[in-house]
């Protein structure tokens, strides 16, 4: 009976998918690495991603690990920063990015333990699908944050201050290419 009681269940809640730049022409970005991009689209997606079984998954679970794949819809889809944050104590998860493709480790998440992703990119919309398979979860539950059934000021709270604090790391990332994208035309000149 008490094995009945037992689930495990991991929850992936989308909490901000916006555009922040919808269509500009002519602005090209470089990069340090030596990359430059044409930016027309600036898209920002913020994902929670939950334990919310009474269980711990453990590393050893992850068949596969969660990886969210974004697809290419009107234009090409170009991962620029990914970032963790409001990670429970003790918690620390890795991510790896390439392309268009964002990638969990394995890790161990125990009940009630949460982190948030922040994904921006160089794109028109953020449509994604997740892969995963973790031994004894049927499938990785997908939600939106304004359909989760809580109270209207914590949902406001919560929602507002994790946008303004993505919306800040966006403008520093925003800044700082311009910056560095200034001075490369600066040393073209010398």
């Amino acid at each position: 009976m008490i094995e009945s009681l037992q689930h495990k269940e991991i929850k992936c809640i989308e909490i901000v998918n916006t555009p922040l730049i919808k269509k500009v022409s002519d602005l090209s970005v470089a990069f340090l690495d030596g990359r430059e991009h044409k930016i027309q689209y600036i898209h920002l997606t913020v994902l929670r991603i939950c334990n919310s079984g009474n269980i711990p998954v453990i590393p050893g679970d992850f068949i596969r690990p969660i990886t969210f794949i974004f697809r290419e819809t009107q234009s090409a889809t170009e991962i620029v920063n990914t970032e963790i944050f409001n990670a429970t104590e003790l918690l620390r998860p890795i991510i790896k990015t390439t392309k268009n493709i964002v990638e969990l480790e394995p890790l161990l998440l125990n009940p009630g333990d949460s982190f948030d992703i922040s994904i921006l990119s160089f794109s028109v919309t953020h449509d994604f699908n997740i892969d995963s398979r973790i031994v004894g979860v049927k499938n990785l539950k997908m939600e939106k944050w304004l359909t989760r059934k809580t109270d209207y000021p914590t949902r406001r709270y919560l929602s507002y201050g994790s946008l303004m604090r993505i919306l800040n790391i966006a403008l520093v990332i925003l800044i700082a290419e311009i910056i560095g994208l200034a001075f490369i035309i600066i040393s073209s000149f010398f």
